[in-house]
């Protein structure tokens, strides 16, 4: 299920609490670079989407290392359950919809 969590002062999450610990360590990681986080996050088609720009006054190496961190994350999110973290795949509900999912929320 998808649901809005507040995870930092200007930023927000749609998307079930399985993936929570994962976007705590991406926006740990990117606040490391010293720079505001702020952006958008959401599931589409079960996968995580996160759309936090690189500030435009980061060397071309941390942009890369920037984008690098959402990417991992968001590949990630393919092989973690979505409602409850544990290890998962991106599956077809028989309703026709997409979620990434563990054995026992594949139906969920």
């Amino acid at each position: 299920m998808t649901t809005p969590h507040p995870l930092r002062k200007r930023l927000h999450a749609s998307c079930g609490d399985g993936w929570l610990p994962l976007l705590e360590d991406c926006l740990s990681q990117l606040e490391a670079f010293g720079y505001p986080v702020e952006g958008r996050i959401r599931e589409k088609m079960g996968v995580l989407q996160i759309a936090i720009p690189a500030p435009s006054h980061l060397s071309p190496d941390d942009q890369r290392r920037w984008e690098d961190i959402i990417r991992l994350a968001e590949e990630t999110s393919m092989k973690v359950c979505e409602i409850c973290a544990a290890p998962g795949r991106l599956r077809r509900s028989s309703r026709g919809n997409w979620a990434t999912r563990c054995t026992q929320h594949e139906e969920t």
